[in-house]
């Protein structure tokens, strides 16, 4: 059985992006910073796009926040090349949890 859900915990580097998607008006781009410790210290950018981004309540550039949702691979038509990002169902600033 195949199973695809993702967590993370981490800090915006950077102010959600609006997207411009007639399937999904309200859709955002995040780039969420995860930090490790195991097996090395390291700090990696995580793209994540959420479908049903709430404009009411924005957040912003270095606030921790929990997404839930699934991994995929995107793929640019131009340069043929792909990228893995989060697809969120779910997103929340850790304050709110």
């Amino acid at each position: 059985m195949d199973y695809n859900v993702t967590v993370i915990g981490g800090r915006l580097v950077a102010r959600p992006e609006l997207i411009a998607d007639p399937a999904h008006p309200e859709s955002a781009r995040l780039l969420v910073e995860v930090k490790s410790q195991f097996p090395r210290k390291r700090h990696d950018l995580v793209p994540v796009i959420q479908l049903e981004y709430d404009v009411t309540e924005p957040l912003d550039t270095g606030e921790l926040v929990w997404v839930v949702g699934t991994l995929q691979r995107r793929f640019n038509s131009k340069t043929g090349h792909g990228r893995l990002e989060v697809v969120a169902s779910y997103v929340a600033p850790q304050s709110q949890l």
